[in-house]
């Protein structure tokens, strides 16, 4: 792609990094004078200093799409996929300038700034407002820091002018609210004399938040994904010195941080069934310590017995996790959408159990206490398309035994699993992230176990099973 006359990285000159003409005459008459800096946030935590390079040369970067642009032409809407546009538009990357500390690279993220909101105004809708108005917060005001007066008045006025915007914007939905309502919180925090009181983000921000995320924790739309862009969104206004936040605030936080903890396996990965996007990070989890074993009105529970796992969904989709220190073993999901009806787990000194419906589906699962021992059953309301599919990781070693109603799994620490069926035959297929089980049931009814071996069981043995057909 064309690089548009960019200049070579390090070749600018600041004598003309401020825009001159139209843009630097706007940026003056929007300056003001009441507008100060109140609040730091710990912004150089998140961004990374050689993209501010990359980014000054013109590279403008977002995972595997980049696009080679100059500063008053790349923020015209012209380039790029919606989801650049919208990095671009909610200024995600102004974080790599605040990590950089290179006054060269603060007059240009200025100078950028000013071209955003020329070009930002008529296209940005409340959520790239709102993520906008939370980076000026916490990745501007770091940046302001280290300008010189008459720069930082310069910021100032765009401040002022978007904070006006983002007050202007009426939310569709709670999600927009909650947003909108965090971007001013920050923006209160960051900044002294801002027009408008404090009052209006604590009313939207309250009468909304109950809607986005739930009682248990979960998000309203069901997406972990969304519910860790809000946490992470919200996080860092626990910095804030003076407490200007609303309890609501922080009971959603505590609400959502349990949740993901409880998704969460016991090395802090987050699981399959979390159905967490790629490049998603989620917040430190390290210090939640308190979390539940159920998320009923999310549609979420969580067996855990000694070092074995096993984490369930059962709203929308039907979807089962089972890990054993933290290694995932096996994975079981039903397209078909569960009932719904309350979720009950009944427990026993020997074990939890837990039963879930689908229309031609009824699953029975249980966890022994040891953690050793997982047994499911399925019933099926028909017997012509009665068949239960299991996943495998890839890296875990699959083979069949003399007896054809067991399949051996062994993991890269050399434990062994053996997988058992009754009531039905295995068929086997491997791809490159899974061996894919399907055990196609014989009659209506069909029993599978998955239950680990105890080196002094097998020693033990006068006859060892003996394994065959080795798969990988």
């Amino acid at each position: 792609m064309a690089d548009h006359g960019i200049m070579p990285l390090g070749t600018h000159k600041p004598l003309f990094i401020r825009p001159r003409g139209l843009v630097g005459r706007w940026a003056a008459s929007q300056s003001t004078k009441g507008l100060k800096l109140r609040q730091s946030f710990n912004a150089s935590a998140q961004g990374d200093a050689t993209k501010a390079e990359e980014l000054y040369a013109g590279r403008f970067a977002l995972k595997d799409e980049t696009i080679f642009s100059t500063p008053n032409t790349v923020f015209l809407g012209e380039q790029g996929s919606d989801i650049w546009q919208a990095h671009m538009m909610g200024l995600s990357w102004l974080k790599d300038f605040a990590a950089s500390n290179r006054k060269l690279h603060d007059q240009y993220a200025l100078r950028l700034l000013h071209y955003w909101y020329l070009g930002s105004a008529a296209r940005s809708d409340i959520m790239q407002q709102s993520k906008a108005m939370t980076a000026l917060a916490i990745d501007g005001a770091a940046i302001a820091k280290r300008l010189l007066s008459q720069q930082q008045n310069e910021f100032f006025g765009l401040v002022k002018a978007h904070w006006q915007n983002l007050t202007m914007a009426k939310p569709a939905n709670s999600e927009q609210a909650v947003d909108k309502a965090l971007a001013q919180f920050f923006a209160h925090a960051a900044f002294d004399n801002l027009p408008g009181k404090l009052s209006e983000p604590y009313s939207l921000f309250e009468s909304h938040i109950d809607r986005v995320i739930l009682a248990d924790g979960g998000h309203s739309s069901g997406e972990t994904t969304k519910l860790v862009n809000t946490l992470n969104m919200a996080l860092p206004l626990l910095q804030v010195e003076k407490p200007i936040l609303p309890k609501a605030l922080l009971e959603a936080l505590y609400r959502g941080l349990r949740f993901l903890k409880m998704l969460a396996r016991p090395d802090g990965t987050m699981s399959e069934i979390s159905e967490l996007a790629a490049h998603t990070t989620p917040p430190d989890l390290q210090a939640v310590t308190n979390f539940p074993d159920q998320a009923l009105q999310s549609g979420f529970v969580r067996l855990e017995q000694k070092a074995a796992l096993l984490l369930i969904k059962a709203k929308s989709v039907f979807k089962m996790e089972f890990s054993d220190s933290s290694q995932v073993i096996l994975l079981a999901n039903i397209a078909e959408p569960p009932q719904d009806y309350p979720l009950v787990v009944s427990s026993c000194i020997q074990g939890k159990g837990l039963t879930v419906s689908t229309n031609s589906l009824m699953r029975t699962t249980y966890l022994a206490s040891d953690g050793q021992d997982l047994r499911v059953q399925d019933d099926f309301a028909s017997a012509q398309a009665a068949q239960t599919t299991l996943l495998v990781p890839a890296h875990i070693r699959l083979s069949r035994l003399q007896d054809s109603s067991t399949l051996m799994l062994v993991l890269p620490d050399m434990t062994v699993w053996h997988l058992r069926q009754k009531g039905g035959n295995f068929e086997i297929a491997s791809q490159s992230q899974h061996h894919i089980i399907a055990i196609r049931a014989t009659g209506k009814r069909l029993n599978w176990s998955l239950k680990k071996q105890v080196k002094t069981q097998r020693l033990n043995r006068r006859k060892p099973a003996v394994a065959t057909e080795l798969l990988i």
